[in-house]
């Protein structure tokens, strides 16, 4: 197979109960990489991933959106979702596109009713799941409590991230790991190398056995550097991205663009695209022509003529595509699951196609 040698970025969706610091923790980790030059705030409407006039308004997401940053060689995509229950269905398509997700949880309010919807999507979806603990510096904050409370609702396991403590980590590992407990109890704790801590912890991270987690201060910038630490090292693998085999991709977003018309959000699991490529949707059984490739990034889209896996794209020209299609191969793509129930359904068309926009 004709191998590129480029490291094939990491998707990571943040997730959380509205108003739990999710947008703000994504603006830091933006910062703090380089992949900004200043800080965007919710509540002065000039956060980088939320672009829409309404977000800016009310101060919510409410569309998914990615952004780009580079920590330590690793390239990291960030899906960035909404809270608010409104939008659960935007965090429905985005679950498929995630390589692992990270759940915020306010260090004041701790798990609620929006975080155990979440948790569930993703247990069902078999994504592996790490915490940011956030809020740690406001009046009333209890990491310790939420840390607790997290673990009885949802029976999980948590870990602190790999940089902290060593001997608290073993224990932790060793309750979950038969073959590292056998060797702990018979040679003792010195006997268990690095090396195999550092094995025992990603398996059992990609298992769902243990959930890592950070406690800080996204505001302040407080944890964040910690919490990038913990996503390279749970990617440290660096997979190289192997332009030659088949495409497999999801489409997790659609909009409307005033000059070319329909485009389609999609992140590629293996494969590749370029421009004037004729693409399988296998969801509908047709094909259609990539007119035009961007790579994204927040509300900034970069003409790139092709993507590869691990990518997310903007496709333009995909006519006959809609949410939740699988391209190609449906190898890789996770299977769709449903939080989103609504009470009734309702089709809306503009009267004029100028309209369009304004009503998406």
């Amino acid at each position: 197979m004709d191998q590129i040698k480029a490291i094939e970025p990491w998707n990571i969706g943040l997730l959380a109960h509205v108003d739990a610091g999710k947008t703000t923790l994504t603006e830091q980790m933006l910062y703090i990489s380089g992949s900004i030059k200043k800080i965007g705030r919710v509540d002065e409407g000039n956060a980088h991933t939320d672009f829409m006039e309404i977000e800016k308004r009310r101060g919510i997401s409410v569309r998914a959106a990615s952004a780009y940053l580079l920590w330590k060689g690793q390239p990291v995509n960030i899906i960035d979702t909404p809270g608010h229950s409104d939008f659960s269905s935007e965090v429905q398509r985005s679950i498929r596109a995630m390589d692992a997700a990270a759940i915020v949880v306010s260090a004041v309010e701790g798990v609620q009713p929006q975080t155990e919807v979440l948790w569930e999507a993703l247990r069902s979806s078999g994504v592996p799941v790490m915490f940011f603990i956030n809020k740690r510096d406001r009046e009333g904050s209890d990491v310790r409590s939420v840390i607790k409370e997290i673990g009885d609702s949802f029976g999980a396991v948590l870990i602190p991230s790999f940089t902290k403590e060593k001997e608290s980590i073993t224990e932790v590992l060793c309750g979950v790991n038969d073959d590292l407990l056998e060797k702990y109890v018979e040679q003792g704790p010195g006997s268990i190398s690095e090396e195999e801590l550092l094995e025992s912890y990603e398996s059992s991270f990609s298992q769902r056995k243990v959930f890592p987690f950070v406690a800080g201060a996204a505001l302040i910038g407080e944890g964040v550097e910690e919490f990038l630490d913990l996503i390279e090292f749970l990617a440290h693998k660096k997979k190289i991205v192997d332009r030659g085999s088949s495409l497999s991709a999801v489409i997790f977003k659609m909009k409307h663009d005033p000059q070319m018309g329909r485009v389609a959000y999609a992140r590629l699991f293996s494969g590749s695209i370029k421009n004037r490529d004729l693409i399988y949707n296998a969801s509908n059984h047709s094909y259609d022509k990539a007119v035009q490739i961007k790579k994204v990034t927040g509300a900034k889209e970069i003409d790139t003529g092709e993507a590869s896996a691990g990518e997310i794209a903007a496709i333009y020209g995909l006519s006959n595509s809609r949410n939740g299609d699988v391209l190609g191969s449906y190898s890789n793509v996770r299977d769709e699951i449903n939080i989103a129930c609504p009470s009734m359904r309702v089709r809306v068309i503009p009267r004029s196609e100028k309209d369009y926009p304004a009503l998406i």
